[in-house]
This record gives structure tokens, sequence and C-alpha cells, in this order.
């Protein structure tokens, strides 16, 4: 028994035929991508029967076998250049330290899938945090510095306010002393002046000079050294004068010594001894 195909236009569009398989009706729109790339159907047993179910079937087998042809495919032509454009991005973003991803896109007007290269900016917590970090610890560092040497300056400062007050008490102390030094030599200076004078102008105090049985009385300025009496007396008695030493009050008379120093008054009595 064979099968017949036959095609109907049961409607006024001419949008769509229908394909007869098996005796099932099966709708093909005009439109569609396995109508508009179906294979011509042709009599493969070239006979004059209806018989083309062998026919049909070998041809829709064209619609489910992959394509294939000498030239690559245009999903094939786009991958390899996207796998070049992919290791240009990659070593270009691993020169500016960003990573980059692949994502699949789907091409609506070719109908065909590519992937596409998305560049995503590298975030590496760790790395960002470790400079974070050192930035931190280097601010800290300065500011401590700054302080330092704030410090040290008022501390600098304050010991050399100290050291020059210090200073100026000293030269103030040793400016006075100076200043006291000065007025007690100036005191002292007129007293022994004052003193000079008083007995350069007063009267010579009258001494009594004996060796002996031998005695005289002698007159004297009170500025006048005792000894100065000696030479006139040894002389008047015939003594020895290298031999001869005057005393008062039984101690020696130096050459330096004076009425006033002796505290010698008024008839006072002064010895000469001679020796052997």
């Amino acid at each position: 028994m064979k099968n017949e195909m036959t095609c109907e236009n049961n409607s006024s569009s001419d949008d769509e035929d229908i394909f007869m398989q098996g005796g099932i009706p099966k709708p093909i729109s005009m439109y569609s991508s396995a109508f508009a790339t179906a294979p011509q159907v042709t009599d493969l047993d070239a006979d004059d029967d209806d018989d083309d179910d062998d026919d049909i079937a070998l041809n829709l087998d064209a619609f489910t076998k992959p394509r294939r042809r000498g030239r690559p495919s245009k999903r094939a032509r786009t991958s390899a250049n996207t796998t070049a454009s992919q290791k240009q991005a990659t070593a270009k973003n691993a020169a500016h330290g960003t990573k980059q991803k692949n994502r699949s896109v789907f091409d609506i007007s070719s109908g065909e899938e590519s992937d596409e290269v998305v560049v995503v900016e590298s975030h590496n917590d760790e790395t960002n945090m470790d400079a974070h970090d050192k930035s931190v610890a280097a601010s800290l560092a300065q500011a401590r510095a700054v302080l330092a040497t704030q410090a040290n300056e008022e501390k600098i400062a304050a010991d050399v306010q100290r050291l020059a007050k210090e200073q100026s008490e000293r030269v103030e102390r040793s400016r006075c002393q100076e200043k006291q030094r000065q007025e007690s030599e100036r005191v002292r200076k007129q007293a022994e002046e004052a003193r000079l004078k008083a007995a350069q102008t007063a009267a010579p105090v009258q001494l009594k000079v004996r060796s002996g049985q031998n005695q005289i009385k002698m007159r004297i300025r009170r500025s006048d050294p005792v000894l100065k009496m000696l030479g006139p007396f040894c002389k008047k008695f015939d003594l020895n004068l290298p031999n001869a030493v005057m005393q008062f009050d039984g101690e020696q008379v130096e050459e330096s010594d004076t009425p006033d120093t002796l505290e010698l008054e008024e008839g006072m009595l002064i010895d000469v001894i001679t020796r052997s």
C-alpha cells in the first residue's frame, strides 16, 4: 500500500504550507530557519511512483546533522579572534593590575553565540589592607616624629632660657660682689689716708727711752717708726748700735712699728737692750 503526500491550502495566507509525513500534517513557517535552510527534496529512487518515504527520511536527516564545510564556521572564526583579543587584553590588564573574565553573549543578528571579554578591576582586599596599613603606619611615624621634634625643641628652648637666667644671675652676683669689693677698698683707702693725715698733723708723742741707768725723753711723730729713736739714743750713751734692740712691754719692736700701731701714749717707756 502506498503512502500519499498531499498539499492543501486551507487559508488565504501564503505564510504556511502543510507538510505531510506519515499522514500527519505539520505546519512549517516560511520564516523559520529550518525552512529557509532546508535542502531541496529530490526523488532519490528516480521512479514515477509516489513512494517517497525513503526520500523524505533522507532529507529530514539534513536538518539534524551539523554543517560541515572546508571553511570554519562564523562561530569558530569569532572564537579564534576572541581568543587573540583575550590574550592581548590579559597582557594589558596584567600590566595595569586588572583581571578579566569571559562570558557568553548571544548575537541576535547572526543567531550564534560568541565569547566577550569583560575587564574587571582587581580588588585584592589583602593588598589594599596592607597598603592602607603601611600608609597609616607611615602617617603615625611622621606624626610621632613631629611631636618628638616639637618636644625636643620645647626642651631645648626651656634649657636655653634656664641657662640664660642662670648666667644672668651669675653676672649680677659677680657685679654686686665686685661693687662691694670696690666699695670696701675705697673705704679702706680713705681710712688709711685719713689716719696718715691725722698722724702727720698731730702733735708728736713724748716717750721715755732707757738703758740701764741711762734714760732720756724723746719726741716722735705717731706715723714714724719707733726704731727711729734708737740711733740717737746709742750715739748719746756710746752704745754699740748693731747689738742694740728696743723692746716695749717685753716684746721686741719691729721696723714697721709706730706709736699708733703700738698704741703708745704720752710718757710710756721704751727699753733699749744691748746684746754682747
